[in-house]
């Protein structure tokens, strides 16, 4: 995924994944989308939302990454103040 941009990311997996003729729900397919994401975004999902199937997986990784980009100034003030 690049810079944060997780709309672009699900959109150009979901293409990929069916020009292939590979279903999104397919375990082997989440698995492969699951690589892709940011390490952060892939742990908050997993600990918080639990995903199992394509749409929960997308709703959980636009809900998290909104969360981190709203975090992330706040994170970058916290750590040039100490």
């Amino acid at each position: 995924m690049k810079n944060n941009d997780i709309d672009t990311y699900i959109t150009q997996f979901a293409k990929l994944a069916r020009k292939a003729l590979y279903q999104e729900n397919d375990p082997a397919v989440l698995k492969i989308f699951k690589w892709g994401l940011p390490f952060k975004i892939l742990d908050l999902c997993m600990n918080h939302n639990g995903p199992d199937m394509w749409e929960s997986w997308k709703i959980a990784t636009h809900k998290r990454q909104a969360i981190v980009t709203a975090m992330a100034p706040l994170m970058n003030r916290a750590t040039t103040e100490h």
